[in-house]
């Protein structure tokens, strides 16, 4: 799904960023993104019993540690991971989730208008009632965000079409419904903060707007192959594009 959107924003771009990715060359060092996907892997440990708060003082990361993080190795953004961690394993039980289906699980398609779709989830589990203020029992499918700072909205979070997927994919391969999608979101502030919000699981009507969408773009890319989008070559705060910057696009 994430390929799909992003290859509509910038199907160039995309093609690029899978090339490094494929060759664990994903982050300049340091890139402060790398604090999410750090920060994924250890609630990834913790929230499966693997990883305790008096172990922080040993994780290392870099090729030999999670694969997600193969190509950045900067200390800053590993102090900034470990951090937060810190603070979040201090604040909330390991089983704060219930107990867990499985984590960094990757599903795929198998048949059907979404055939060969993927999708990472992050935390599958079932949460007992009570749990977690506000969110009833049952199985919930789990996504860690990291941000600078509180989101302004989050009905929007809940109508993305990540929320929707996910929910329909475990459907789609496991023959089940979860009882709804969860973000768990925590800040990267000075004095971190945590906040969960939950969905249902998806409506018809959001399940057939899913479809027609992914139709669309799939066929849109299918078509006109790895596109450059000039619009997308700086973003809302004229920052320049990575591949723009380094001479692989030449805008056209």
């Amino acid at each position: 799904l994430s390929k799909i959107l992003s290859a509509n924003g910038c199907a160039r771009r995309a093609a690029l960023f899978e090339e490094d990715r494929s060759a664990g060359l994903i982050f300049p060092s340091p890139d402060w993104s790398a604090v999410g996907l750090k920060g994924h892997a250890l609630l990834e440990h913790y929230h499966t019993g693997r990883l305790a708060l008096a172990d922080l003082a040993g994780v290392e990361f870099g090729p030999a540690g999670h694969p997600a993080l193969i190509g950045e190795t900067a200390a800053e953004t590993t102090a900034e991971a470990l951090r937060i961690a810190e603070w979040y394993f201090t604040e909330f039980p390991s089983a704060r989730f219930g107990s867990v289906v499985g984590a960094e699980i990757d599903l795929t398609v198998p048949t059907g208008i979404f055939e060969g779709l993927t999708a990472r989830l992050d935390l599958v589990s079932d949460i007992p009632e009570g749990a977690i203020e506000g969110v009833p029992a049952g199985r919930f499918i789990s996504d860690h965000k990291f941000y600078a700072k509180t989101p302004s909205d989050y009905a929007y979070l809940l109508r993305s079409l990540q929320a929707i997927w996910y929910c329909r994919a475990w459907e789609l391969v496991h023959g089940e419904r979860v009882t709804g999608f969860l973000y768990n979101v925590i800040t990267k502030t000075k004095v971190p903060k945590n906040i969960v919000r939950w969905r249902p699981f998806p409506e018809e009507d959001e399940i057939a707007a899913l479809e027609n969408t992914l139709s669309v773009l799939a066929a849109r890319i299918a078509r006109e192959g790895p596109w450059a989008n000039a619009a997308a070559c700086y973003d809302d705060h004229g920052k320049e594009c990575v591949f723009l910057t380094n001479g692989r696009c030449p805008r056209y």
